[in-house]
């Protein structure tokens, strides 16, 4: 993909895995791959859980200056992946996960953060208001990357896209 993007003129960046085999126990070697031209750190679609190894790799993404990127899911609280508790899928009969699913994650992350200086970006958050934009050493911590399939099954959302005020993603 990097080799075709150079021949288009359109700039092309990829992330690589903070941990080996996307498994959440050991660090790849964030130097070697930094200094290749990574450009940021991601097991995205896989939250990590390990706390310390969370900070470790912060440390790190802050020394070479790259963004480390999250999924903020605690398995523990999953009931459906990718539908949030609400309204609707209480309708549907689907379940969902709590925002308490995000929260956890997002605040220990952002405290982590905070610790360490590093930039962090907080993926895909479902309408929990876990982010805290703003805060953050370069740019807000908590760049989610709301999108509009992600809030289709979010709360009170209509058709449209249109939140109810008790579950926007700014409550």
């Amino acid at each position: 993909v990097l080799d075709k993007g150079r021949g288009t003129g359109i700039h092309i960046a990829s992330c690589v895995n903070v941990t080996r085999q996307m498994e959440g126990k050991e660090l790849v070697d964030m130097e070697t791959l930094a200094k290749a031209g990574a450009a940021g750190f991601t097991d995205d679609g896989i939250p990590l859980v390990d706390e310390e190894l969370v900070r470790k790799a912060m440390i790190e993404a802050r020394k070479w200056d790259k963004p480390i990127s999250f999924h903020e899911e605690d398995p523990a609280l999953i009931v459906n992946n990718g539908v949030n508790a609400g309204k609707v899928a209480a309708h549907y009969g689907i379940g969902g996960s709590p925002r308490e699913a995000e929260i956890g994650l997002v605040k220990r992350d952002l405290e982590l953060a905070r610790q360490t200086g590093a930039e962090v970006v907080i993926q895909h958050q479902g309408g929990s208001g876990a982010g805290a934009p703003g805060e953050g050493r370069r740019r807000p911590c908590s760049r989610g990357s709301h999108t509009p399939s992600f809030y289709s099954y979010a709360g009170s959302c209509d058709r449209e896209g249109n939140f109810g005020e008790d579950e926007s993603p700014s409550s």
